[in-house]
């Protein structure tokens, strides 16, 4: 379920509200009296003390007591965490819920005319991966059940609440939370704040959105009385944490294991070996649908701010996709600047056409299979002009261990239409390579034409009115030069890679070829039409097709003029040249 339309800002009155409840019950599992507690004492503090009476529940299979006809409100805190035991049924606690609440709705003789049923399900419903787009809605849940298996847990729990309670007219309000940021709870990521010491996958950082009982009782108080429709609906803070910030800020010290071992550790205390998985690759959600229902003037009078996704960087304190500007400028002083400089000795042309302020799209070739070419533009543009450009990046480059936050913090964020539309709408530069991971893996005979250009780079432009910026880059296919490709199944499975490439160094120690860039003249999208025109197919392929030729044209140019590949300038003959 989504949330029901004609809920948004802006559209026709709801009805009045019902009169809150004068108490209700929470149904939690027993192991986890705790954070039942803490989310109670939050919630009737949130509805101005109403009692909120526990039931808590047993192991087989059914809860402590019935729950009686005069119950009127039931929340059910789901048990968080996943045993390992798990199979295609649901586990122990799951079945004791769903055989309870199945005696709930279906008591006619309660004489009860209002009832209400909130589950308390959970955003690791969206499978963790290095696929995973970030902040997602409530409705983007794959058609096809995910391979984790706690993902898949909670799917088939809400799938079978939801149709027990709607057979009986009982429709139900589904909040998933974010990870609470409270000691109490079994799972994984309240394990993590229960010590001094917490055990993570090494070589991951993902970012984090730790929610307070406080923001859970909030959400779970508006959905008591009636501001939140039945429906499913995320519940996050309004930003994000990197998961090592947030363990220093509780005094927890991080201790990294690797993730065959960490997994193993799991199993062995009957946890689902899974539930890892959160640890090292981002689920974050988007409750922007929420919060505007909760804004409303007419339903609360301290309006909440906007998602993580709604606000100006600038307002967060750390990056939704975790772009981190302080270590871009430490790797500027230090490995960025040896590479650049002494390395490949980068010689720049036409810099000056990069706006300074506002949205561009830059578009650029690739190659060498290792993505140096946009560190090396990432590295000048942030040293000379102060801007640091999001790139748009397959998943492969964040499913590996330290590979995936370094990407992640220099700028990488998952290549899809909705995140493009994000970066331009914040004013910030939007870098694609639009030949995708086919270009980047081209054998070295084929490296120097451009191959297919994918137009969608050419949408986005339209639709911000941003203006394209052709990069053409000659010298990083030199780098790792592809002399021949390995079709190995198990290191395609690995990777996420098409293809082991073979290269002279193994694809370990870059080849000190000489580079080039020149940058071209901006491209204004708006002389082929409004934004509208973003979904006319003949006008972004007459545009990206402009791009393609373009950049074809100079890099032919550069390519003749250049002495060698280890030495000389393409631009030592032209008027206007930047060096290093």
């Amino acid at each position: 379920m989504t949330p029901p339309a004609g809920l948004d800002a802006g559209e026709s009155p709801r009805p009045p509200l019902p009169d809150p409840p004068t108490r209700l019950h929470l149904w939690h599992w027993p192991t986890e009296a705790g954070l039942a507690a803490a989310v109670g004492g939050a919630l009737s503090a949130a509805l101005d003390g109403v009692p909120v009476e526990p039931l808590a529940g047993l192991e087989h299979p059914l809860p402590e007591k019935p729950l009686a006809a005069e119950v009127e409100t039931l929340v059910v805190l789901a048990e968080r965490r996943t045993r390992h035991t798990l199979g295609e049924a649901l586990q122990a606690s799951d079945r004791g819920l769903v055989a309870a609440l199945g005696d709930w709705v279906g008591d006619s003789d309660r004489g009860c005319d209002r009832r209400s049923l909130i589950l308390i399900s959970s955003a690791r419903i969206h499978a963790p991966s290095h696929r995973h787009l970030g902040h997602v809605g409530e409705d983007e849940l794959p058609r096809r059940p995910p391979e984790d298996r706690v993902a898949r847990r909670w799917r088939r729990l809400e799938a079978q609440v939801t149709e027990i309670a709607t057979a009986t007219a009982t429709a139900p309000v589904v909040l998933r939370p974010t990870p609470l940021a409270a000691t109490g709870g079994r799972d994984v990521f309240g394990r993590l704040l229960a010590g001094k010491v917490a055990a993570t996958p090494a070589g991951y950082d993902p970012p984090i959105q730790w929610l307070s009982c406080a923001e859970l009782a909030a959400a779970i108080a508006a959905a008591v009385r009636g501001e939140l429709a039945p429906g499913t609906w995320h519940v996050a803070p309004p930003g994000v944490v990197p998961l090592h910030r947030a363990l220093r800020r509780e005094g927890v010290h991080r201790l990294p294991i690797p993730t065959t071992v960490l997994r193993w550790l799991l199993r062995w205390r009957g946890d689902q070996p899974d539930a890892v998985e959160g640890l090292r690759y981002p689920f974050t959600v988007s409750d922007a649908a929420r919060r505007r229902i909760m804004t409303s003037p007419s339903h609360r009078p301290q309006p909440l701010p906007p998602a993580s996704l709604e606000r100006p960087v600038a307002e967060l304190e750390f990056d939704p996709f975790s772009l981190d500007r302080p270590y871009i400028d430490r790797l500027g002083r230090t490995l960025f600047r040896f590479l650049h400089d002494r390395w490949w000795r980068i010689e720049w042309r036409g810099l000056e056409h990069v706006p300074r302020h506002g949205p561009a799209v830059l578009v650029a070739n690739h190659r060498g299979h290792q993505p140096w070419d946009g560190v090396m533009m990432l590295h000048r543009l942030a040293r000379d002009l102060g801007r640091y450009p999001r790139f748009l990046i397959h998943p492969a480059l964040v499913k590996l261990p330290h590979l995936a936050p370094y990407i992640s913090r220099c700028g990488g964020i998952p290549a899809c239409r909705r995140n493009g539309d994000w970066v331009l709408s914040q004013g910030k530069l939007l870098a694609v390579f639009p030949e995708g991971i086919r270009g980047a893996f081209l054998p070295y005979r084929q490296c120097h034409r451009l191959t297919r250009f994918r137009p969608d780079y050419a949408r986005l432009a339209l639709r911000h009115g941003a203006p394209i910026i052709p990069f053409v880059v000659v010298g990083s296919a030199e780098i790792f030069p592809i002399l021949a490709k390995l079709d190995w199944d198990w290191w395609k499975r690995l990777s996420d890679w098409p293809t082991l490439p073979i290269t002279p160094t193994l694809s370990l120690v870059p080849l000190p070829s000489k580079w080039h860039i020149e940058v071209l003249p901006p491209i204004d999208p708006r002389q082929y039409g409004a934004a509208d025109a973003a979904d006319d197919p003949a006008v972004y392929r007459a545009l990206d097709a402009r791009v393609r030729s373009t950049m074809a044209e100079t890099l032919g140019a550069l390519l003749a003029r250049r002495p060698g590949i280890f030495h000389g300038s393409a631009f030592a003959s032209t008027d206007h040249k930047e060096t290093t």
